[in-house]
C-alpha cells in the first residue's frame, strides 16, 4: 500500500492511495493517513490505484473523517476502481464520503461549506439562513447550482 500527498489545490489535501487496503496495509499507513488528513483542509482521496478495500480500510477513513468533522471539513473519493466503488456503496460509505468520477465536481463539493449545501435544501432565503449560520453569498450561490444529489444525501453521479 502506498500513500502520496498530491498538490492539486492549496485549499485542500489530496491523498493518492494505491494497492490493497487490507488489515496489514491499513496498520502500516494509518498513522501517516491520519496525520495527512488532519491538515485542517478538506480531503480528496484519489483511489484509482486501490485494488481492494476491506472494512478496516473504510474504518480508517471514517476515523479521519470524524476528526475532520470537528472542524466542519469534508472528504470525497475520486475515481475508485469498480470493485472498490461497489464495496464502498454496499457498506453505505457513499452516503458519508461521496464518490466522484469528475475531479472538478469533487473539488467544488469540497470547497463549499457543508452548512450552505444542507441549508439550501430547505429553500430558505439567504438572509434568513445567514442569521443562524454564517454562510457566505458565494457558498450560497454555489449550493444553489449544485446537483440535487449533493444536497441532503451525497450520491454518486
Amino acid at each position: 500500500m502506498e500513500i502520496k500527498q498530491l498538490n492539486i489545490d492549496d485549499k485542500l489535501t489530496c491523498l493518492a492511495l494505491a494497492g490493497s487496503l487490507d488489515m496489514g496495509s491499513v496498520m502500516a499507513i494509518k498513522p501517516e493517513f491520519a496525520r495527512l488528513a488532519a491538515s485542517g483542509k478538506p480531503v480528496l482521496l484519489e483511489m484509482s490505484g486501490v485494488t481492494f478495500i476491506a472494512s478496516c480500510g473504510m474504518q480508517m477513513v471514517l476515523a479521519a473523517l470524524k476528526q475532520m468533522n470537528t472542524s466542519g471539513l469534508k472528504m470525497a473519493v475520486f475515481n475508485p476502481q469498480p470493485m472498490v466503488t461497489t464495496a464502498w456503496e454496499i457498506a453505505g460509505m457513499a452516503i458519508i464520503v461521496p464518490i466522484f468520477t469528475d475531479q472538478t465536481a469533487a473539488l467544488e463539493y469540497l470547497k463549499v461549506k457543508q452548512a450552505a449545501v444542507w441549508i439550501y435544501t430547505d429553500k430558505a432565503s439567504y438572509s434568513h439562513v445567514n442569521q443562524k449560520f454564517p454562510v457566505s453569498q458565494a457558498d450560497w450561490a454555489t449550493a444553489a447550482i449544485m446537483p440535487t444529489a449533493w444536497r441532503g444525501l451525497p450520491l454518486r453521479e
